[in-house]
């Protein structure tokens, strides 16, 4: 029933329509980021996380062509939570692309316990006008839009309310009648230490930003 439930949930994202010359819907029909969506979250529904942590909108480098938020191409090649060999896909296995932020934060996650439900505040990828290799922030409305979706995927993992995290101030806007433990800095534009340390205070874990180490949450 639950799977039938992200089935469905999947395929809202992908009908969903956007503003073409500002926004970007990745998550059209068979394309490598639905498939790599899909496969994230029914990955995570048999985990059965008990956090969720909300970050702001896709970014060109990143979700843009993984379609898994906080995530690059190189994590869906490198990091043994994905893999190329589990279903996962990527434009050029051999020039996979990297963002900063996407292995910042997968660097904290492989250090934990639990693994965290990751999702965005606007889950598609806001743009300059016309200009789709940028990044800007969702307004107001986008962020109204998203919370419509970030519910629904809230009820589908039954994610208590004082379990979900926001990453930088525009998830805590959406976020902000629910009893979130802690406002954590986004992990770009100097966030990186910020980020770090509001990680290891919720998930009371140490974690060592040089190493890029593989993980352990194999099922």
């Amino acid at each position: 029933m639950a799977i039938k439930k992200i089935e469905d949930f999947i395929e809202k994202l992908a009908n969903y329509y956007v503003d073409s010359a500002t926004v970007e819907n990745m998550y059209s029909a068979d394309s490598n980021q639905l498939n790599n969506l899909k496969l994230y979250l029914e990955k995570m529904f048999l985990l059965k996380p008990e956090y969720l942590i909300v970050g702001e909108a896709p970014g060109y480098k990143g979700c843009r062509w993984s379609g898994v938020p906080f995530t690059s191409e190189r994590n869906l090649k490198e990091n043994n939570f994905f893999g190329l060999e589990n279903g996962f896909k990527i434009r050029n296995p051999n020039k996979p692309e990297s963002e900063s932020s996407a292995t910042i934060v997968w660097n904290c996650l492989d250090k934990l316990e639990t693994l965290p439900l990751i999702w965005n505040s606007f889950p598609f990828h806001p743009h300059n006008k016309d200009n789709q290799n940028s990044n800007r922030a969702p307004t107001g409305e986008e962020l109204k839009q998203g919370k419509i979706i970030l519910e629904e995927l809230i009820g589908i993992f039954e994610i208590k309310k004082n379990h979900i995290i926001p990453i930088g101030q525009n998830a805590a806007k959406i976020l902000k009648e629910y009893e979130i433990p802690r406002i954590i800095r986004h992990p770009s534009y100097g966030g990186k230490d910020d980020f770090i340390t509001g990680m290891e205070a919720i998930f009371n874990v140490t974690v060592n930003s040089h190493v890029f180490s593989q993980n352990k949450y194999l099922i």
